[in-house]
């Protein structure tokens, strides 16, 4: 296992996504925010919007003008324009038309944070 870079895992770095997760998630709660090196080769997500969950939020939109997704996110910051699912940073694009916007950055990674603990206390 390599180290990290600024105490975010790098993929030669990932053991298990969800620890790498819950690294890159108290991280970010701790008040870091990921850097033009992080965001260099991410794929951008249009017409996204946050879809709730039981679990974490989903992120839906369009990744890279062709594919349709919804992924867990575990934070956002649409004004910085990043999203990190647990695997991977994303940019964000435009957002859908007329989309939510009452879901807080802080209200995403706390129910991030809660589906992580979860699946860690039962990984089954």
């Amino acid at each position: 296992m390599g180290a990290p870079h600024d105490g975010v895992p790098t993929m030669n770095d990932i053991a298990d996504p969800d620890v790498d997760a819950r690294r890159v998630l108290d991280r970010l709660r701790g008040g870091w925010r990921p850097g033009g090196r992080h965001l260099a080769d991410a794929a951008v997500i249009e017409k996204w919007r946050l879809l709730a969950t039981p679990g974490p939020y989903m992120l839906v939109g369009v990744l890279d003008r062709r594919r349709h997704v919804a992924e867990p996110v575990i934070a956002l910051d649409p004004g910085a324009g990043w999203a990190r699912l647990t695997d991977r940073w994303l940019i964000l694009g435009a957002p859908k038309t007329g989309a939510h916007r009452l879901i807080t950055p802080a209200e995403v990674m706390r129910r991030a944070a809660a589906w992580i603990d979860r699946r860690a206390d039962d990984p089954d």
